[in-house]
């Protein structure tokens, strides 16, 4: 093999590892953006501890203010009669969770919405499910 002919192959072969790191860590930042929590901070009518309706209502503004798609997701219900939407402590009601999953999709979670209440301020976290 003459040296022009394996320095082009060299050149190939490097164009071609090159490409293949930028590729993955194309993929890397991605996942990485899309996996992130999301950060809101919205008001609650007092001061008391959410209630169910108002902690989905919350979140699901939460959830629009990051710039997701509320109408194409429902919240995930939970316990035993699947009728209750809101996770939180009874010892520690002013912190929570709610799940949200997308509509005549699996009821695999999609997002999660913590929610901590401090005062009339909740704070709202959002991030994908992992």
């Amino acid at each position: 093999m003459n040296k022009s002919k394996t320095a082009r192959i060299v050149k190939f072969a490097a164009g071609l590892v090159t490409l293949l790191v930028f590729g993955y860590l194309s993929i890397v930042v991605l996942a990485l953006w899309d996996f992130r929590q999301r950060r809101v901070t919205l008001q609650a009518e007092g001061t008391s501890p959410l209630t169910e309706s108002q902690a989905i209502e919350l979140s699901r503004e939460a959830l629009k203010r990051v710039g997701e798609d509320a109408k194409l997701l429902q919240p995930a219900s939970y316990g035993h009669d699947n009728t209750k939407f809101y996770a939180h402590n009874s010892l520690t009601p002013f912190s929570g969770y709610v799940l949200w999953h997308s509509l005549g999709g699996p009821t695999r979670c999609t997002f999660s919405v913590q929610l901590e209440q401090v005062g009339s301020e909740v704070r709202c976290e959002v991030g994908r499910c992992k």
